[in-house]
């Protein structure tokens, strides 16, 4: 079976276009949408991308940008609403029959945009869609009932935490990690599942974390501060 992805560029901080352009890159295929949210379009513009899809209230693109994606299908929403843009974005991918969504430029700037950037994940998630935010050198998931493990690609440097985001999340259990947990549970306010690490990781080596109940933020940091 084929998934159709989509990739959301919002407009969060980027500070790396190299990497956001390979990125794209690797993903664009004909089966992925290519979503520019509002000013997520000035990145695309920054790297010479146009996508298939630009959607927002437009109240923070830049006129280079509009000009630029002039021909680009638009799906235009007012400023005062009840969804922000990125939430309109993911429902919109969802509703086009999308069942893995990647995100960039979800980060940086304002503590209230990255949380609710956070809950785009737990949205797809309630649709049973994958999703991750993508960042340099960070990658999010989320995992629960509907979305209940995430294998993943580490070396020796990946730093992966668990974070509930449930009251309690039961039944988890992990592969390849050197704290490893077993059928066990965590509850949200406890820091037990911060920075774990591979184990005898060299070069690429597969990790795997599952859950049987509850929501749970799996973040990878291939950042070597630990």
């Amino acid at each position: 079976m084929i998934i159709k992805k989509a990739v959301i560029v919002l407009g969060g901080i980027i500070k790396d276009y190299s990497f956001l352009a390979k990125n794209i890159s690797l993903h664009a295929s004909d089966d992925t949408i290519l979503v520019a949210v509002d000013s997520g379009a000035n990145h695309l513009n920054e790297i010479n991308v146009a996508p298939d899809l630009l959607i927002g209230d437009f109240d923070s693109i830049s006129s280079d940008s509009l000009e630029a994606f002039e021909l680009v299908e638009k799906i235009s929403f007012p400023v005062e609403k009840d969804q922000t843009d990125g939430e309109l974005a993911i429902r919109e991918v969802i509703k086009r029959g999308c069942t893995l969504i990647i995100l960039y430029g979800a980060g940086g700037g304002r503590t209230d945009h990255l949380l609710c950037n956070l809950m785009l994940l737990e949205l797809a998630a309630s649709f049973i869609v994958a999703a991750r935010i993508e960042n340099e050198g960070e990658t999010i998931y989320l995992i629960s009932n509907s979305c209940p493990s995430v294998p993943m690609l580490v070396d020796e440097k990946s730093i992966i935490s668990l974070i509930p985001v449930s009251p309690v999340v039961s039944g988890i259990t992990t592969f390849g990690l050197k704290y490893e947990l077993n059928n066990e549970k965590l509850e949200r306010g406890s820091c037990r599942g911060i920075s774990n690490v591979p184990v005898n990781a060299v070069g690429n080596t597969l990790v795997n974390v599952c859950v049987d109940d509850g929501k749970l933020l799996v973040i990878l940091n291939d950042n070597e501060v630990r």
